[in-house]
């Protein structure tokens, strides 16, 4: 379903020398060099590790690209694929992949066969003319404020099982706080949980995805990647249509 198709459906010199000769001038700039390099190392190595726990703006998991790796703590197999999923939370055909598929890419991914990468879009919102408050804006900040507590699988799964029968009516208030609260988040992470979706933290980092995913030239929803290259219509077909054929579809690409 492309956003045309919804948009109808639903209305970025010195002649001397001075000072020491040439062979100290350039042991001071070796000596120069390798502490920048050294300061650099540090610097960019506590950059890294804040960015893959929680940078400012970046769910736990997120990347440059928008993506989200459902699973950032775990090792990969020797040539595991990346699969990428790129979808909207009102989407109908999103929440028949996640209904029928999502729970055996997240087996995988668990088990380090392959490396999921979700892309959360939302211009079905922009088709109809919601901005930031509609449904896709705060479903997709819900699931990365569940990333920051560990339960991104569970939240993003009980989401798409949870849509609305009709594009646009939204989400229950209380639906992303039980379906954390499902996956064992209480107390105050419960609480940390409730303001970065009240506060809507990551509504930027929705934004982002958004924006990526159309530089990636992804134009339809939902859609899926294996190691950059897209998996064909029929494939996709049978993704959102009959359970467990994820492996299946997998194998050829």
């Amino acid at each position: 379903m492309t956003k045309a198709d919804r948009a109808a459906k639903i209305a970025a010199a010195a002649p001397k020398r001075r000072g020491p000769g040439p062979a100290v001038i350039v042991a001071l700039l070796v000596v120069a060099a390798l502490i920048v390099v050294g300061v650099w190392q540090v610097s960019s190595g506590s950059q890294d590790s804040q960015s893959t726990v929680n940078s400012a703006g970046v769910p736990k998991g997120g990347d440059a690209n928008g993506g989200l790796n459902a699973f950032p703590g775990v090792k990969l197999a020797d040539g595991a694929p990346k699969v990428e999923v790129f979808t909207d939370f009102q989407c109908p055909f999103c929440g028949h992949l996640a209904k029928f598929n999502g729970e055996a890419m997240n087996k995988l991914a668990k088990e380090g066969k392959i490396q999921l990468v979700e892309h959360h879009m939302k211009f079905l919102d922009e088709n109809m003319h919601r901005g930031e408050k509609g449904p896709s804006h705060a479903a997709a900040n819900a699931a990365y404020c569940a990333a920051d507590e560990g339960v991104y699988p569970q939240v993003a799964h009980g989401i798409f099982v949870n849509q609305p029968e009709v594009e646009g009516q939204g989400f229950p208030d209380d639906l992303f706080t039980k379906l954390a609260q499902g996956a064992g988040v209480k107390g105050e992470a419960l609480d940390r949980f409730e303001k970065c979706v009240s506060k809507k933290k990551y509504v930027d980092y929705v934004k982002k995805s958004d924006e990526m995913s159309a530089r990636m030239q992804v134009t339809s929803t939902p859609a899926v990647r294996i190691n950059g290259k897209d998996v064909a219509k029929e494939d996709m077909s049978q993704l959102v249509s009959a359970a467990n054929t994820f492996e299946t579809v997998l194998a050829k690409y």
